[in-house]
């Protein structure tokens, strides 16, 4: 036995009549004496669910689950991808903030550094006779170059973004000034 082929519509005039979509053959009717709205409904209904069928064999329908179980099997598998990726979203969040921490200690130990090899610089080169002063104090430091007779150099030093900038620009300027040690 085979079932009427194609898609199908609601009949215009009567919208309880369902007919193929080219209209010449009629194919049922939801007609229940007096329930013309639901009727209608049912007769919309049913045209949407065999189009919505359509190329699919009728014994492949019967041993399927409902639309409605199909839709929530859909439905929950598509939340559980979202919340994995939303999980690895957060997880991928956490570790950008840990890079970015072990980046910031990083360029504080860099910078820690470059000022005990700019400290070690001036010890090994700095001019004889030189005094090299490094003040610190809460959130700043300065540097202060005194030349042999006691003065202090004039010279601002910090025109560097870094401290150990401003210790090497002082030794530059004791050796430019006083010559190598």
């Amino acid at each position: 036995m085979s079932h009427t082929k194609g898609l199908l519509k609601v009949f215009e005039k009567d919208p309880t009549f369902i007919r193929t979509s080219e209209g010449r053959k009629r194919v049922g009717s939801t007609s229940s004496m007096g329930e013309t709205e639901t009727d209608e409904a049912n007769a919309r209904r049913l045209v949407a669910c065999w189009n919505a069928c359509a190329g699919i064999e009728t014994d492949v329908l019967e041993v399927t689950p409902s639309l409605e179980d199909v839709w929530n099997d859909v439905t929950k598998q598509r939340d559980e991808h979202r919340d994995g990726r939303l999980a690895a979203l957060e997880k991928l969040a956490s570790a950008e903030k840990q890079v970015e921490g072990l980046i910031n200690q990083l360029s504080a130990h860099q910078r820690q550094a470059a000022i005990g090899k700019a400290i070690e610089r001036a010890c090994e080169e700095l001019p004889e006779g030189f005094d090299l002063h490094v003040e610190c104090e809460k959130d700043t430091g300065t540097v202060r170059l005194y030349h042999p007779d006691g003065e202090e150099d004039d010279t601002e030093f910090h025109d560097s973004d870094y401290f150990s900038g401003a210790i090497d620009n002082a030794i530059n300027v004791a050796i430019a000034k006083g010559g190598t040690s």
